[in-house]
C-alpha cells in the first residue's frame, strides 16, 4: 500500500499501490541405495501488483508475474565415497503483464505479455584427492551443461495518437564445460578453475579463476 507520488505534485491523489504475492514450495528426496539419492524440487511464485505512472497516480494500471520452476536432481557417490556425480535436469516459466486503460487522469491505454522458459541440464563431478606432500583436502571438479532459452513477448501501446505494437519471439541454446582443483597446505587455501561457454551463433567466452586464502587465526584475519 505505498503512495509512490510526492504530495507536493498537483497529479497526487493519495492513491496507494496494492500488493499481493505468495510462493510454495514442495522438495521431495528417495536415498535409492546407499550413496544415491533422487530428489525432485517443485517452487511456485506469484505476484499481483499495481503500479503509477510516472509523476502521476494511476488507480487502474496494475500488473502480475508468476514464475514455475521445476527440476530432478540424481545424486551418487562411488569409489568408496571419494567420488560424487550428480545429474540434474529442470525447467523455469516466467510470466509477466501490465495492464494500463484509459481512466479519468489518462487516455493512456497498454497491454504488454511476457512468457519466458529456460530448459537447463549439467553433470558435475567432486572427486576427493589423498594428502600429496604438503597438500591435503584435495578436490577436483568438474562438469558441463546445456540450456535453452525461449522469449516470447509482446507490447502494446496508445498514447492518444495511434497504437504502437512490437512483439519479440527469440530463442538461444547454450552450452558450458569446467574443471577445478583447491587444496591447503598450511594455513595456505589455493584454487583454480578454467571455464568455456560456448552460445548460439559467433559467440564463446573462456574463462579462469585463481585464488588464495591466508588464515591468521591469532588475529582473526583472513587474507
Amino acid at each position: 500500500g505505498d503512495v509512490t507520488t510526492p504530495p507536493r505534485l498537483a497529479t497526487a491523489s493519495g492513491e496507494r499501490d496494492r500488493f499481493r504475492g505468495g510462493a510454495g514450495t514442495l522438495r521431495l528426496g528417495w536415498t535409492v541405495a546407499e550413496g544415491a539419492r533422487i530428489e525432485g524440487l517443485l517452487r511456485w511464485r506469484g505476484n499481483r501488483f499495481e503500479f503509477d505512472r510516472f509523476g502521476a497516480d494511476d488507480p487502474n494500471a496494475r500488473g502480475e508475474d508468476r514464475r514455475w520452476l521445476g527440476q530432478l536432481r540424481f545424486e551418487v557417490d562411488s569409489l568408496g565415497g571419494a567420488m560424487t556425480t550428480g545429474l540434474r535436469l529442470g525447467r523455469v516459466e516466467d510470466r509477466r503483464r501490465y495492464v494500463n486503460l484509459p481512466d479519468a487522469g489518462s487516455l493512456e491505454s497498454r497491454d504488454d505479455l511476457y512468457r519466458g522458459q529456460r530448459t537447463f541440464l549439467d553433470l558435475g563431478n567432486r572427486l576427493r584427492l589423498p594428502d600429496a606432500g604438503p597438500f591435503r583436502d584435495i578436490l577436483l571438479a568438474a562438469g558441463a551443461g546445456w540450456q535453452r532459452e525461449e522469449a516470447d513477448g509482446r507490447a502494446s501501446a496508445d498514447y492518444g495518437f495511434g497504437p504502437l505494437v512490437s512483439s519479440v519471439q527469440a530463442t538461444a541454446d547454450s552450452g558450458y564445460a569446467f574443471a577445478g582443483i583447491q587444496a591447503r597446505a598450511g594455513r595456505l587455501d589455493l584454487s583454480a578453475a578454467l571455464r568455456r561457454d560456448e552460445i548460439s551463433g559467433p559467440y564463446g567466452a573462456t574463462t579462469w579463476r585463481s585464488g588464495a586464502i591466508f588464515d591468521i587465526p591469532e588475529a582473526a584475519l583472513t587474507l
